[in-house]
């Protein structure tokens, strides 16, 4: 509370007003974002018991398409890592023949 002892509250009208009001806004924001998350838990729950799909799995799921921006994308990320495994294989398939041959000539001799 030290902070609070050393911090100056304007006494201008207009200033309080501000923050007041910006207050008030913080606060609403607050209440919608605690409705929106009622909201979702009544939404994985309905879905959950109607499905089957357990609760957690439906979050998860959620989660992972509106983090990589949806399922398309998700599937475009699955193909690139696919790909690039390919890709790696390939160039290490390479590069690990010539050894796998010179070790068979050392071993021959």
């Amino acid at each position: 509370m030290s902070d609070l002892q050393d911090t100056i509250i304007p006494s201008d009208p207009a200033v309080l007003q501000k923050i007041g009001m910006g207050i008030r806004e913080v606060l609403a924001s607050k209440v919608r974002a605690k409705a929106e998350t009622d909201l979702q838990t009544e939404i994985f729950q309905n879905l959950s018991e109607e499905t089957g799909v357990p609760n957690n799995m439906l979050r998860k799921l959620a989660s992972a398409e509106a983090e990589i921006g949806g399922i398309d994308k998700l599937q475009k990320v699955v193909d690139d890592v696919v790909a690039l495994k390919v890709s790696v294989d390939s160039a290490m398939r390479r590069v690990l023949t010539p050894i796998t041959t010179q070790q068979k000539v050392d071993d021959d001799e």
